[in-house]
């Protein structure tokens, strides 16, 4: 890639809005017969600015929940307000905020899970290696950095590990593309065999027109217009014969470096509605069980508030996977303790040294796509690093 990280960020948010990007990806590997005959589809929800995901999960044991309140101040969410639903491997408790009844729903139908305290970082390490300088956190870690992310001609994205892990050479992405009007981009590895398409593309428009409507009713925000797309694209999979697919959403607002509450409630609640249609549109379908979507974010925010009534840029934060394989119900990797200059935090604000690596949770669901070790490892450098190398929050 020749463009510059903030320059492509700067293009990608102009467009956010209505953005998603669709890389479908086949490679013939006999080991991974099974994810090649399901046709499974990753969907990356990429939460852009940094979701403050102390408000997320909740925990609701009472001394977690002290050192939670106590430095939250204004952006505490009150018990009253929490959904509680139980953690079973640690048998610990904890609570979604009001708006994220839909999560709750689906964690207890055990089709969603939490994967705690994740961020970037070359290994994991105890807070005294950053303090003494025997490790160095990421570059960039607290910074718009979006070291997740792979940019693809015209401000579009996909995962940063999504070409490498199934062995396509760099670059792919920017030669074989196709882009919609509305934000939608395209590329195939070799069931598609047409490069270099644009927006206008007849063939590829009238096979998405022919699919039956949709009986889900999506939220009419840029979240629910693309989670939208993403479930047409999914529905149209088989007639463009596009074989496994990885689809990039993405939608903004989650930079809450102030009136955090307020705002968080209605992208709490637009996520939530926009999630639960998604759900039943696959459904529907009877795609519900080959399709796993997850989300990523910038980083999480500081436990502590700031003047303004919102939170600064953080590290490890929580994430999301929900599907039909997902062995839900389940919070995986260790929850930081939540205690301002505890062992968990890097500086006194709360923010999370990472307990589970990036390069972990990536892992986990390229190997359910079909990815081979081995590209797992060339995809994800410091991948060996981290044992176990996958989560097993997919069946």
């Amino acid at each position: 890639m020749k463009h510059t990280v903030s320059r492509s960020r700067r293009s990608v948010l102009k467009m956010v809005s209505q953005s998603v990007g669709v890389a479908a990806l086949g490679a013939a590997i006999p080991r991974q017969a099974r994810a090649l005959a399901d046709g499974r589809v990753l969907v990356c929800l990429h939460l852009f600015g940094g979701n403050d995901s102390n408000n997320l999960l909740v925990p609701l044991d009472a001394a977690q929940y002290r050192n939670y309140a106590g430095a939250r101040g204004e952006l505490t969410v009150p018990v009253s307000a929490l959904l509680p639903v139980e953690a079973p491997a640690s048998r610990a408790l904890y609570g979604f905020p009001a708006q994220l009844a839909g999560l709750q729903a689906m964690y207890k139908e055990k089709s969603l899970a939490v994967v705690a305290n994740m961020g970037c970082c070359s290994r994991l390490a105890r807070k005294s290696e950053y303090l003494t300088g025997g490790v160095a956190p990421p570059q960039g870690y607290l910074q718009h950095n979006d070291a997740k992310l792979q940019y693809v001609k015209g401000g579009f994205c996909t995962p940063s590990w999504a070409a490498g892990t199934l062995g396509l050479a760099p670059g792919f992405l920017d030669q074989q593309l196709l882009c919609f009007s509305d934000g939608v981009t395209l590329a195939s590895a070799v069931n598609f065999n047409i490069s270099g398409l644009r927006t206008d593309n007849a063939m590829v428009r009238s096979i998405l027109a022919a699919q039956p409507p949709l009986t889900a009713v999506f939220p009419g925000t840029s979240l629910g217009r693309g989670l939208e797309h993403a479930a047409k694209l999914i529905q149209a999979g088989p007639s463009l014969s596009l074989g496994r697919q990885i689809i990039f959403v993405g939608t903004a607002g989650y930079d809450t470096h102030s009136g955090q509450m307020g705002r968080q409630a209605a992208l709490y609640s637009d996520l939530s509605q926009s999630l639960l249609a998604f759900r039943q549109a696959l459904l529907t379908m009877g795609a519900w069980n080959r399709v796993t979507l997850f989300t990523q974010t910038d980083f999480n925010r500081t436990l502590r508030a700031n003047e303004r009534r919102g939170s600064e840029h953080g590290w490890g934060g929580h994430e999301l996977v929900l599907g039909g394989s997902v062995a839900g119900g389940e919070v995986y990797g260790r929850f930081p303790s939540l205690a301002l200059s505890g062992d968990d935090d890097i500086d006194g604000y709360g923010r999370w040294i990472p307990t589970t690596a990036f390069e972990q949770y990536a892992a986990t669901l390229a190997d359910w796509l079909g990815a081979p070790p081995s590209n797992l490892v060339a995809a994800l450098p410091n991948l060996r690093g981290f044992q176990p190398l996958t989560l097993g929050f997919l069946r």
